[in-house]
């Protein structure tokens, strides 16, 4: 193997934590899982050591590769509490993630009798991860979570052979909404585009995050631009056709779609994005309330 990683510390490392791994995240991915014995590689998913079958939605590994910064995280796992740690290391041009982890269930103190218990806290723990990729204002996943995932599902999509679409939506004159009925409608407005979004796609493998303000990007996996289109369509008339009713306020709504689906060519977020939203815009020319694709 080309990796030495010759300036980790190991040995003091390993007298902290219960695991100290290095993961290339680009493919999620543990190559070395005891940084003590640096020539013993492996290929294992990355997630599964907190006994998980996908990919943590707070994903550490990831955060910490795109902003080049270390970042933690207390993780639960079968009534444990994990202290997590990801930090970027380069090896050559390569770069990695070296993560570590360690068991602090019985080693938590707390100074304040009145702090909760480790239930509690676990609980607090989900809540505060929900936070992290969770849209405070209508609940989907946020843009830093599309950021992250998104290149994720699409070498994951590529490995396995399988299609991928991308779907960029805008509230079409989302501004004159504002303008005429205020904020607090318009919060309205967008909290119901949502529930209709959802009702509309398959909450056990499709995804929505909102991109920004009125901006909505739902991501289909297993799906060709064919099917998206259709599921696009489907979603379009659905929102046309609710009865956006907030007191005594009708509000009519409609919405614009771009759709673009991974290829040879389109093989990143990135690309898939840039996509997508150039199909968006030709919606807008064409009058909105309608779908294009690529």
């Amino acid at each position: 193997m080309n990796r030495d990683f010759k300036d980790i510390p190991t040995e003091y490392l390993a007298k902290i934590f219960d695991t100290v791994r290095i993961i290339d995240f680009k493919n999620n991915r543990v190559v070395i899982e005891n940084v003590k014995n640096i020539n013993s590689s492996v290929d294992k998913n990355c997630y599964s050591i907190l006994c998980k079958d996908s990919i943590c939605k707070n994903c550490i590994a990831s955060r910490a590769y795109y902003e080049n910064e270390t970042v933690t995280k207390l993780e639960n796992s079968n009534d444990k509490v994990f202290l997590v740690m990801a930090t970027p290391i380069t090896d050559g041009e390569e770069k990695y993630i070296l993560e570590t982890l360690k068991d602090i269930s019985s080693s938590i103190i707390f100074d304040d009798q009145n702090l909760p218990q480790k239930e509690v806290l676990v609980d607090h723990m989900k809540r505060i991860d929900e936070l992290v990729v969770k849209d405070e204002l209508t609940d989907v996943y946020n843009r830093r979570y599309l950021n992250e995932r998104l290149d994720i599902d699409i070498k994951s999509s590529i490995m396995n052979n399988f299609e991928l679409s991308l779907v960029m939506i805008d509230v079409d004159y989302f501004k004159k909404i504002n303008d005429r009925y205020h904020h607090i409608v318009g919060d309205y407005v967008l909290k119901e585009f949502v529930n209709v979004i959802l009702n509309n796609i398959r909450s056990d493998y499709d995804w929505i995050a909102r991109y920004g303000g009125e901006e909505f990007a739902i991501v289909f996996r297993n799906t060709d631009i064919k099917e998206a289109t259709l599921y696009s369509e489907r979603i379009r008339k659905a929102i046309e056709n609710h009865n956006f009713k907030y007191d005594n306020i009708n509000i009519s709504v409609t919405a614009s779609f771009g759709v673009s689906s991974i290829s040879e060519e389109i093989n990143n977020s990135g690309l898939l994005l840039q996509k997508a939203d150039e199909q968006l815009y030709v919606a807008k020319r064409k009058g909105r309330n309608r779908v294009e694709n690529a």
